[in-house]
């Protein structure tokens, strides 16, 4: 009887200290992430495109730098530089690094983890940024116009950035396994593969389009240009500004070597 008695105390001593442990824990993940933000004064939510923060959390898996900024961003082909910045943002709202960019070592120490105990673990980093996000909509009965309208009311965003925090979060949501409604997860952003495609197609289609372009005696000359290679956007804004304004102006510019027809009649 004496046996058995303590063998259960001895289980419920365990559980106890389990317990204790992993709310210790959590307790100070929530403080290291209120530390650095209060340090950082960050007190808008990242609008980082979803594909660049998926980008830096795996460098983080590989790699421990001690400090994270624009340069750190741009040399690792995470984003362009004029758009670093965001991914400098969107670290130091995880509190993953300080004001300064200097790493917190702890949180990237708890990236490198592997499997189900670093998505567990990211989404905690999630539900604690974003809390009074999480505090005050209920994601499984939630629109999208509820996520955009919460950004714009809450962080005075524009409704393009709200567009694009919203998309990020949404994403993260979905990565990371927190519930969320039917309509929260249909996409609103397109990924980096499938701007390069798009991409590809229009300039696949203008290059068409000159090529065809002959003299009246089809003898006419052919200027096809392999332009692709230096056209690299990272998010749908700069390929946006490709297409409507780098292109026009590029094809407009080689229409100046085409034959006109004053010059074909003399």
């Amino acid at each position: 009887m004496t046996l058995a008695v303590n063998k259960k105390r001895c289980i419920l001593f365990l559980i106890h200290t389990i317990i204790n442990r992993n709310l210790y824990k959590m307790k100070n993940l929530k403080e290291d992430i209120k530390k650095t933000k209060m340090e950082n004064k960050m007190n808008k939510p990242p609008y980082a495109t979803p594909g660049a923060a998926d980008e830096v959390l795996d460098i983080l898996r590989r790699t421990t730098p001690k400090k994270i900024d624009s340069k750190f961003v741009s040399d690792n082909n995470i984003a362009t530089s004029s758009n670093a910045f965001r991914i400098v943002e969107f670290v130091k709202w995880f509190g993953i690094v300080d004001a300064n960019g200097n790493v917190n070592e702890n949180i990237v120490n708890k990236l490198k983890l592997v499997g189900e105990e670093r998505n567990k673990f990211i989404e905690e980093l999630i539900r604690n940024t974003y809390k009074e996000l999480f505090d005050r909509i209920n994601l499984e009965e939630a629109r999208k116009d509820d996520i955009i309208n919460f950004f714009i009311s809450n962080y005075g965003f524009g409704h393009e950035k709200s567009k694009i925090a919203s998309a990020l979060f949404l994403h993260l949501c979905q990565k990371y396994k927190i519930p969320i409604s039917d309509d929260l997860k249909k996409k609103t952003y397109k990924s980096a593969s499938k701007i390069k495609n798009d991409l590809k197609k229009v300039i696949k289609k203008k290059d068409k389009t000159l090529e065809n372009k002959k003299d009246q005696n089809n003898e006419g000359i052919l200027i096809k240009c392999k332009i692709s290679t230096i056209l690299e956007p990272k998010t749908k804004e700069e390929a946006d500004d490709i297409i409507n304004n780098q292109l026009p102006s590029l094809f407009n510019s080689l229409k100046l070597f085409l034959p006109n027809k004053q010059e074909e009649e003399k």
